[in-house]
């Protein structure tokens, strides 16, 4: 029974080509973190300066759909001397949606002036869109793969059948992307150019056995 697969495998005329497919992860979701500071003489005048500018940045967050469960903050009291005191409030936020964190890092940076601080955002990609991206790469290297091996078959003219043996040769991060140029009269990155430096490209490799039907006398492997 061995000798006669072994003797089909034998006939069976077979090319082999290598697929990379790369896909950037593009991050889906951002950090920010917004410090409301109040300097006064007391911790009482303090938190009433700074509780205003809190509740408007809550009541803007939730007029813009963002959950609670994304919303973090805490209160820190930093005394100067018997005269005055610092009261922070840092709130932290995670957006998914880049429109609506850049709206509100406008709006507050226009309502709020000087007394608000924002930071540069992080962006994130999720283990969801990792994993998308992830099977996405897949996909095209195994395209890519029957493209290569089509031109090949077409150069020797054969038939492309299907293929019969896929191997994953392993997925990895690549660098990050190209940086874009800064904006013009700009010394602080714009977002869309701290979004495209946290984008990475992931690159899958498969290496991919094709049947052929009338394949040339003289090999009946092509290896790439």
């Amino acid at each position: 029974m061995e000798d006669i697969q072994q003797q089909q495998q034998q006939k069976r005329k077979t090319v082999e080509v290598l697929g990379v497919g790369e896909v950037p992860v593009v991050p889906d979701q951002c950090s920010v973190v917004f410090v409301i500071r109040s300097t006064k003489e007391t911790v009482e005048e303090a938190n009433a300066s700074a509780i205003k500018r809190y509740n408007y940045l809550l009541q803007l967050l939730g007029n813009s759909h963002i959950k609670e469960n994304c919303v973090k903050s805490n209160r820190e009291v930093t005394r100067h001397n018997q005269q005055s005191l610092t009261l922070s409030i840092t709130v932290s936020v995670l957006f998914s949606d880049f429109n609506v964190f850049e709206k509100v890092c406008n709006q507050v940076a226009e309502k709020l002036d000087s007394a608000v601080s924002i930071s540069k955002p992080t962006f994130i990609a999720t283990v969801q869109r990792r994993e998308a991206v992830r099977r996405e790469a897949s996909l095209l290297a195994v395209a890519n793969a029957k493209s290569k091996a089509g031109d090949i078959a077409r150069y020797f003219n054969c038939t492309l059948l299907k293929p019969f043996r896929i191997i994953d040769e392993g997925c990895n991060e690549g660098a990050e992307a190209a940086a874009l140029p800064a904006a013009a009269g700009s010394a602080q990155p714009t977002w869309a150019e701290e979004l495209n430096k946290s984008t990475v490209t992931w690159r899958s490799r498969v290496r991919v056995q094709f049947e052929l039907r009338r394949f040339c006398k003289a090999s009946s492997t092509v290896k790439l």
